[in-house]
């Protein structure tokens, strides 16, 4: 998974870069979205070979033996990753004329560091290979997706949007933890080869 793990990087990095150059609004939007779109391409470049090929590949990060981040791709997973590197893509180069406010460069390059974080963070919700993954992911994406619904935070309209979106998201994140509570309780395990032993019924 070395391939996916650069793409994140790439992307990371391009989103990082945004502030550190956001005194200088060109360069910084020239950089970033080089780096957000390569970053994109070779994401988009390992999940269709992953998909053309049969089998998966893991990989995890283990914390003092307490849990472990676990990231799996297979067909399931390449399928989602070609889809959302692809839009994130055309997003990422569209957005080089569509952000051009050199006025408010100090919310463009905040808007293009969540950017970054979300397409990081929704690769990794299609990856995650257990319980905490999946979770922690999901809120990373829950947050930024709440900081780009508020980019004219100035407009009462987009305010109300993202107090909304943020309440619902969060809604549903009370519901998947709970029913990954119960799975947890049956399974006693945080990895997700457990739920197809569940019984379909109490």
């Amino acid at each position: 998974m070395g391939q996916f793990f650069v793409s994140i990087l790439l992307i990371l990095l391009g989103g990082l870069f945004s502030l550190f150059l956001v005194r200088q609004a060109k360069l910084s939007r020239i950089i970033t979205v080089f780096l957000l779109s390569i970053g994109c391409f070779w994401g988009l470049l390992d999940a269709v070979t992953n998909l053309m090929q049969s089998g998966s590949i893991a990989h995890s990060f283990n914390y003092l033996n307490i849990f472990s981040l676990a990231f799996q791709i297979d067909g399931l997973s390449g399928f989602f990753l070609v889809a959302i590197f692809t839009v994130s893509l055309l997003a990422a180069i569209y957005s080089f004329h569509y952000m051009d406010n050199s006025k408010n460069a100090v919310r463009t390059a905040v808007n293009y560091f969540f950017f970054s974080i979300l397409i990081a963070s929704m690769a990794m919700v299609v990856t995650a290979a257990n319980i905490i993954t999946f979770m922690l992911s999901w809120e990373i994406m829950s947050l930024s997706s709440f900081f780009l619904v508020i980019y004219k935070h100035h407009e009462p309209e987009s305010r109300k949007a993202g107090y909304l979106y943020f309440v619902f998201s969060h809604v549903g994140a009370m519901f998947i933890f709970a029913a990954f509570a119960i799975v947890y309780g049956n399974t006693g395990s945080f990895g997700f080869e457990g739920m197809g032993s569940l019984p379909e019924t109490a």
